[in-house]
């Protein structure tokens, strides 16, 4: 079953779809970082008190018996046009992928089922425009670029396509991971030749001068990460109500400060923190678009790690700052998604 498929015959009949027979109410945690979000003169609370009001809103839109067939188009496409902004994005942050163009052509093909060739000729039309973004990124201009280039795309939304569905299917698994992880690396060699699509590192690795936990000890971490999330959401469907935006952000922290991969951990902490937020808020978050929204990314994973080795028992969550962020672009996507439904009957 393609995205589009899967969007067509479940999203329109329960929004948001991970939260099963009882809808969950969206209720606004402690673990948000309210002094980054002064800086721009936001707030938190106001934050999350709007994006719940336009969530409900959507809901109620959705959830309609009477749901029209335009309505469900336009969620739909809304939906896969913000599915491949995520991999835009997430490539951009690591100067992978393809232009913007481009990556939303090939994401709507694969979301859509349509079959997508791994490599290219010359004198594909595309190819032009591949081999501008190429010289941007300023790596080699050869046709071995453009063919990997479009690989980094195809593959990522690919892995996406897994990862989400598989969220929206049951509990969060080991294999999920693993197996995301292949799927977005098979076909991307390093250097080196070493093999590691799937596989958990056998080497320790850093972020600066801060170690991140040694090889040995990953597949316990992998363990205990994947059981606290499905605790967790256990723990939200027996309440009735959870924070997604913490919760994406939480794991997503935990996950890439982990660092199982030797290559590959930040996009699939981004596609982690992504399937979160759209199996109980029902959208997604493109991180790094814009060179603006790279920079204030990246600063915030950085602080994140280095918090994580300074936090005190009982002090600020080391993921509160990407709460913040997540909730703040949230926000604004909600809106977008709100009145893109508004103009539809």
């Amino acid at each position: 079953m393609s995205l589009s498929e899967l969007l067509r015959g479940t999203l329109c009949k329960k929004f948001p779809c991970g939260t099963g027979d009882s809808p969950l109410k969206m209720k606004m945690c402690s673990e948000y970082d309210y002094y980054s979000l002064s800086k721009i003169d936001k707030d938190p609370d106001d934050l999350f008190e709007k994006t719940r009001s336009f969530f409900e809103e959507v809901q109620e839109m959705m959830g309609s018996e009477n749901l029209s067939q335009a309505r469900k188009t336009a969620y739909e496409e809304h939906s896969i046009a913000i599915m491949a902004a995520i991999i835009f994005g997430s490539n951009m942050i690591e100067k992978t992928g393809s232009s913007e163009n481009i990556t939303q052509k090939l994401c709507k093909d694969i979301f859509t089922g349509v079959p997508v060739a791994s490599e290219i000729p010359l004198t594909h039309p595309d190819c032009l425009a591949m081999l501008t973004h190429i010289l941007r990124q300023d790596l080699p201009p050869t046709h071995k670029s453009i063919n990997r280039s479009r690989i980094e795309v195809t593959q990522h939304a690919a892995a996406w396509t897994y990862l989400v569905t598989s969220l929206l299917s049951g509990p969060l698994t080991e294999t999920h991971l693993l197996t995301a992880h292949l799927i977005l690396c098979a076909d991307l060699p390093l250097n080196d030749h070493t093999p590691y699509a799937g596989l958990c590192r056998l080497v320790g690795v850093y972020a600066g001068l801060n170690p991140f936990p040694p090889p040995a000890s990953i597949p316990s971490l992998i363990r205990t990460l994947v059981y606290d999330y499905n605790a967790a959401i256990d723990l939200a469907k027996t309440a009735g109500f959870l924070d997604p935006f913490a919760l994406a952000a939480e794991f997503g922290h935990r996950f890439v400060n982990i660092h199982p991969f030797i290559d590959g951990n930040g996009r699939v902490c981004r596609l982690l923190m992504n399937a979160i937020l759209f199996c109980y808020a029902g959208i997604v978050v493109p991180l790094g678009e814009t060179e603006e929204g790279r920079d204030a990314y990246l600063g915030v994973a950085i602080r994140a790690s280095e918090g994580e080795s300074v936090r005190e028992e009982g002090g600020k969550k080391a993921w509160a700052e990407l709460s913040s962020l997540l909730i703040l672009e949230a926000c604004g996507r909600f809106e977008t998604l709100r009145e893109r439904l508004r103009t539809v009957a």
